[in-house]
C-alpha cells in the first residue's frame, strides 16, 4: 500500500478489501452516529421547551456527519476506479512485453534451425534465409513449421507439419529457382565452382550484408 496525494492506494486485491473494509466501518459509525443526533431532533421537536440554540448545533452537526459520509464512500468509489485503471495498463503492458519476447524468440529459433538445415544441403544462407523467414513461423506449441501463401501449416506426406528441413529440400530441388543458391552436386575445384552461382557468391564476402544482397539480385542469383 502507497500514499498518494495524502490518500492510501491499494497496490493488491487484498489491501483493496482491506481498505474497502475499513471505509465501510467508518461510514456506517458515521450513519449510526447520524440517526442518533436525528433521534435527539426527533425527541427535542416533542417538546416546547427546546433551546433554539441546541436544536441547531444538534441539526448542523447532523447535516456535517452525513456529509463526511457522502465524502467518504465517494473516496471508496474513486480509489476502485483509480485500481481498475492501473490493473487495466499493467495488463496491456504485460501482453505487449509478452509479444515483443515472442517475436525475439520466434526470430532466433526460426533463423537457429534454418541456417543448420540450409548447412546441411550446402546451400547460402545469405540468399536462402529471406525466402524460408517468409515461409515459417512457431506454432503454439513453439515448433518451427513452415506455411503457405496464406499462413496455413503445410502438412508434409507423412501427415506432419512440414519441417524447415524439408522446405530447403524442397528449394534445391526447385533449380530454376534456387539452384544458383546451392553447391552443385558435381563440383570438383575451381572450375566448376565458377560455372556454378554458388561459387559466385564468393566475390561478395566483402561487403555488407545488404550490399550482398542487391549484388546478387543483380547478378541474378537470387530474386
Amino acid at each position: 500500500m502507497k500514499i498518494v496525494d495524502g490518500k492510501a492506494v491499494a497496490e493488491t486485491p487484498e489491501e483493496e478489501a482491506a481498505l474497502k473494509g475499513l471505509v465501510e466501518t467508518e461510514v456506517s459509525g458515521l450513519k449510526a452516529k447520524r440517526d442518533e443526533l436525528l433521534g435527539k431532533l426527533k425527541a427535542l421537536d416533542a417538546h416546547k421547551d427546546v433551546d433554539p440554540e441546541e436544536f441547531k448545533a444538534l441539526k448542523a452537526q447532523a447535516a456535517k456527519i452525513e456529509e463526511e459520509r457522502a465524502l467518504k464512500a465517494g473516496e471508496f468509489d474513486n480509489l476502485k476506479k483509480q485500481l481498475v485503471e492501473a490493473h487495466a495498463k499493467e495488463k496491456e503492458a504485460w501482453e505487449t512485453e509478452k509479444a515483443t519476447l515472442r517475436q525475439s524468440l520466434e526470430n532466433n529459433v526460426l533463423i537457429a534451425t534454418a541456417t543448420q538445415a540450409i548447412a546441411q544441403e550446402k546451400g547460402s544462407a545469405l540468399l536462402l534465409m529471406p525466402h524460408v523467414r517468409s515461409r515459417t513461423k512457431l506454432d503454439e506449441s513453439g515448433n518451427p513449421v513452415v506455411v503457405d501463401e496464406s499462413g496455413n501449416v503445410r502438412v508434409g506426406s507423412d501427415g506432419k507439419p512440414l519441417s524447415i528441413s524439408a522446405l530447403i529440400t524442397e528449394m534445391k530441388a526447385d533449380v530454376a529457382t534456387f539452384g544458383r543458391a546451392f553447391e552443385s552436386s558435381g563440383q570438383s575445384g575451381s572450375g566448376s565452382q565458377q560455372s556454378n552461382g554458388a561459387g559466385n557468391t564468393d566475390r561478395f564476402a566483402g561487403m555488407k550484408p545488404t550490399d550482398r544482397i542487391t549484388a546478387a539480385r543483380e547478378a541474378g542469383i537470387t530474386k
